[in-house]
């Protein structure tokens, strides 16, 4: 199926249901009971209103879809979302961009990641390896900078993960998977109303797959493979105005990482295959009490993480095509950070009774140490750094009635940040500085079923430190950048709500554009890392959304992201090449997600998909670009009683989806040899999913 036809279907499709929609609707189809959609509410927001009502571009994945995916892991549904791409490098999608802002990759240096994540109120950013699927009831994404609730860490965004609640008297389940690749996912979760007023729920799941590549050289086929735990638990004791909640989370990866060929392929020829294992714990404590003033929430959040992410530099094995010698990296990184967020939301309106108000204070502390350990022939080459940063923000926003359709929203966050950098190569030094971001947003219900909004938000990301110690003086620091973001969107729910579209368009103006700067000037054996400033950049596009119950047999789904992206005024490292115009990076032209989903009958259910993405360029520092990709995934659910038995299909034509990629040198060393007959791809790449074939079992009780 070509990209033209999907793309010309996905286009065509929203405004016929649109027009559809504003036919006056039957009479007869007027008296029937048909299915409508389910309110959701989205806990990321203030307020946690309908998404419908929010004046946001905001995607939100459901328990069913997820299932439906038979997803694992985070990056097994981000596809679902318009303009949002992922970088790997790693066992897992751990970098993610949205409308194309966002880090690909993390070596020495201390990264301040774009997407902020978070799991039950934990603050996760920067661990997307660690987010596995495992209970999570929806997940909710953010697109465009959340400067007045996130500050720092959303310049592009946010993704807030939400674990089930517990909301009967007694439930659970327990499920079983099994796929090819000798994939196995074992997982149960229990809880129970313990008291009129306490809850609780504990869960504990294990994930497990060979991977996805052969190591020729030591005939085995798991050197990539996945091993993860995941354990949760929560308590919740609530009553009329007052609730407490603690949430406790541990996560457990010892994947393998064994990606990179010279000849890219899925198989490898390494002798030190690497490692990518992750030992994460953390846990939030939630408060909620409403007094006849304002409603005082707080949120205190801790979390400690130990992960080891170690490679072969050489990708091969001695002795192979003439190589000699060995190469091995390791980064150990120990970290701690917490944070205390506390928020009065009113429960009276002021300004003849207009306007609501929201008014809080955010603390927040990053300590993060860095052992990185060569080994080669000659004696290990050990480098260490520190890296502790502490923020301390103000926000307010505000909610006025213009009038009975129409609302403004404004507010203003005011962050004080600082950070401290020093490494075993005497580099010492600090920054300091205060950010400031918000934003104003209008909103009106031009009819009953259709509410415009229009927005202008500022977000910002703080500056930071490059450890290369052979960067010039003047490159050790980069500066702040900040995203001035206009958008305006539509929001509909027609046909008695079985039809809802979202549609946004934004225009995004960077400020300092930060930009990753990578070169080799030894053809591999080494590489000099930096993140700098361009003068600016801009994105623009168009994101839509739609959800159309055709009947109560069949339900249609269309998401579609359009992309343009520029660098401004940069100059690669090298110093030879002026990439001024450029796309950036990671930062595809389309995005898109279709689907249909049958009732066949009352016990079974079905589902087609068709997604895909346009090619991009892997980098900043070079011009190799990605092959775009379109995918063929479908499921099968056969739901009786309290089971649930799915058989779930990805990628059904093995397509060959290129995740991450590098350029600018020759990896075999063949090529000093005879040149001739050595292996020169323009590009060396990663390999995401091939065709997975998974049945799942699932008893509630």
């Amino acid at each position: 199926m070509k990209t033209t036809t999907l793309l010309a279907s996905l286009l065509i499709a929203a405004p016929c249901f649109q027009s559809y929609a504003e036919q006056p609707i039957p009479e007869k189809l007027q008296k029937e009971e048909t299915t409508q959609l389910e309110t959701v509410k989205v806990s990321a927001d203030f307020r946690q209103l309908d998404l419908q009502q929010l004046p946001s571009a905001i995607t939100v994945i459901g328990a069913e879809a997820i299932k439906n995916r038979n997803a694992d892991h985070l990056e097994s549904i981000l596809s679902l979302t318009p303009n949002l791409n992922f970088s790997a490098g790693a066992s897992r999608g751990r970098f993610i961009q949205i409308r194309g802002i966002g880090e690909r990759s993390q070596f020495v240096d201390p990264v301040s990641p774009s997407v902020g994540l978070f799991i039950d109120g934990i603050n996760m950013t920067g661990q997307a390896g660690a987010a596995t699927m495992f209970d999570i009831e929806q997940v909710e994404i953010l697109r465009g900078p959340q400067g007045t609730a996130f500050g720092a860490n959303a310049l592009a965004g946010i993704i807030n993960l939400k674990s089930t609640e517990q909301t009967e008297e007694s439930s659970g389940f327990v499920s079983a998977k099994i796929g090819n690749y000798n994939s196995q996912n074992i997982s149960t979760a229990f809880g129970k109303k313990i008291t009129e007023n306490l809850s609780a729920r504990i869960g504990i799941q294990s994930n497990k797959s060979d991977g996805y590549v052969s190591n020729q050289f030591l005939d085995r086929e798991d050197t990539n493979g996945f091993d993860e735990q995941t354990i949760k638990a929560k308590i919740k004791w609530e009553e009329d105005l007052h609730s407490y909640s603690l949430n406790v989370i541990d996560v457990k990866t010892d994947n393998g990482y064994d990606v990179f060929t010279i000849d890219n392929s899925r198989n490898t020829y390494s002798d030190e295959p690497g490692k990518d294992t992750i030992d994460l714990t953390g846990a939030s404590f939630k408060t909620s009490n409403t007094t006849p003033i304002a409603t005082i929430e707080t949120n205190t959040e801790f979390s400690q993480i130990k992960s080891l992410y170690s490679f072969d530099y050489d990708w091969l094995n001695e002795g192979y095509r003439e190589h000699s010698g060995t190469d091995y990296e390791a980064l150990d990184r120990d970290i701690e950070k917490g944070s205390f967020d506390i928020r009065l939301l009113s429960t009276n309106t002021i300004l003849d009774n207009s306007t609501s108000w929201i008014v809080g204070a955010y603390t927040n502390t990053y300590n993060e140490d860095l052992t990185q350990i060569r080994t080669t022939n000659s004696a290990p080459d050990v480098y260490d750094n520190y890296f502790e940063s502490t923020s301390t923000s103000l926000y307010s926003e505000l909610k006025t009635n213009l009038s009975a359709s129409s609302t403004l929203t404004y507010g203003i966050r005011i962050e004080n940040w600082n950070a401290e950098f020093s490494d075993i190569n005497g580099l010492d030094d600090s920054k300091s500085e205060t950010l400031i971001g918000g934003k104003i947003a209008i909103d009106s219900l031009i009819s009953a079923n259709h509410l415009a909004y229009a927005s202008l938000s500022r977000g910002y990301k703080p500056g930071g430190f490059n450890a290369d110690s052979t960067l010039n003086s003047d490159q050790v620091k980069f500066d702040t950048e900040y995203n001035w973001s206009t958008e305006v969107g539509l929001k509909s729910s027609l046909i008695n709500d079985r039809l809802t579209s979202n549609i946004a368009l934004f225009y995004m103006s960077r400020e300092d554009l930060q930009v990753k700067n990578s070169f080799t000037p030894d053809n591999g054996t080494t590489w000099i890392d930096s993140i700098n400033n361009a003068a600016s950049g801009k994105n623009y596009g168009l994101e839509v959304e739609t959800s159309f119950i055709i009947s109560d047999l069949a339900t249609l789904n269309l998401a579609l992201g359009l992309l343009e992206t520029e660098i401004n005024d940069f100059t690669r490292s090298s110093g030879s090449e002026d990439i001024s115009g450029r796309n950036q990076a990671h930062a595809p032209s389309y995005t898109f997600s279709s689907s249909i989903d049958f009732s066949i009958n009352n016990a079974i259910k079905a589902k087609l998909e068709v997604e895909g993405k346009d090619a991009f360029y892997f980098s900043d520092g070079h011009d190799a670009r990605s092959e775009q990709y379109q995918l063929l995934n479908a499921s099968i659910t056969y739901e009786i009683a309290k089971w649930n038995i799915s058989l779930t299909g990805k990628n059904l034509t093995d397509e060959k989806i290129e995740t991450r990629g590098f350029s600018g040198w020759v990896q075999d060393p063949q090529f000093y040899v005879d040149p001739a007959t050595a292996y020169t791809p323009g590009k060396y790449v990663q390999f995401g999913e091939p065709r997975l074939i998974s049945l799942a079992a699932r008893y509630n009780f």
